[in-house]
């Protein structure tokens, strides 16, 4: 998980090979897939590396299109949290 993290942080479409019967492996490698951030094989071939880097340019755009700063946004929005807290109608 937290190399894909980090590829996606960077903007890296992913290829991934996830250890059969790891169930967070394969989950992630899925989703990885499905929202078109890059490919997940159990078995690499040929022709999905191909693939893969057919469509490089793809699944940098699909990346581009998500916000993958990291804390940046999760302090932003806890930032906002704290302040509904602080405001004087919740004393």
């Amino acid at each position: 998980y937290t190399l894909m993290s980090e590829a996606l942080f960077f903007k890296k479409p992913i290829y991934s090979l996830p250890l059969k019967n790891q169930f967070e492996q394969m989950l992630n490698a899925h989703y990885l897939e499905k929202l078109g951030y890059g490919l997940y094989d159990l078995e690499p071939s040929k022709e999905r590396i191909k693939e893969f880097l057919n469509n490089l340019d793809k699944f940098k755009n699909n990346i581009k299109k998500h916000n993958f700063n990291g804390n940046k946004e999760f302090f932003k929005i806890l930032d906002k949290e704290i302040k509904t807290f602080k405001s004087p109608k919740n004393k």
